[in-house]
């Protein structure tokens, strides 16, 4: 439900404001956070975007791939020329190779914009839970 109020409140507000020629440009679209130990805890990176418009971004919503994935971005417009941070951060719950996608929302021309994270989860107790098991 929750998620139906946000996909409604960005529907409506680009009906109502339409999508301008505003333009963001970020310095990466993708991130590798390599391998993460199991005992990690949460990962976090910041992607930094600039508007290269001549008029102000006004991001609506960040939608990421996963519950165990957070996003953290300006609620307030983008002046143009402004550079601004965008964070995510990364909760491993499982050992292995994750894929994360987010994709953010604003008054931008071509709307949606898409990040990626990857990594892998490394557990030093597999090994030995396997070793044990053939024993």
């Amino acid at each position: 439900m929750k998620r139906f109020v946000k996909n409604f409140v960005t529907l409506l507000f680009t009906l109502i404001y339409g999508v301008s020629g505003a333009q963001i440009k970020f310095s990466e679209n993708f991130y590798d956070f390599g391998k993460i130990a199991e005992d990690g805890g949460e990962k976090e990176h910041i992607f930094h975007f600039r508007n290269t418009s001549s008029e102000p971004v006004v991001l609506l919503n960040a939608y990421t791939s996963c519950g165990c994935t957070k996003v953290d971005y300006p609620k307030t417009p983008v002046r143009p020329g402004e550079t601004l941070k965008l964070a995510i951060t990364y909760e491993a719950d499982k050992p292995g190779f994750f894929n994360k996608s987010l994709k953010v929302y604003g008054n931008m021309k071509g709307s949606a914009v898409k990040l990626n994270i990857i990594g892998r989860m490394t557990c030093e107790c597999g090994s030995r839970l396997l070793s044990l098991h053939y024993i």
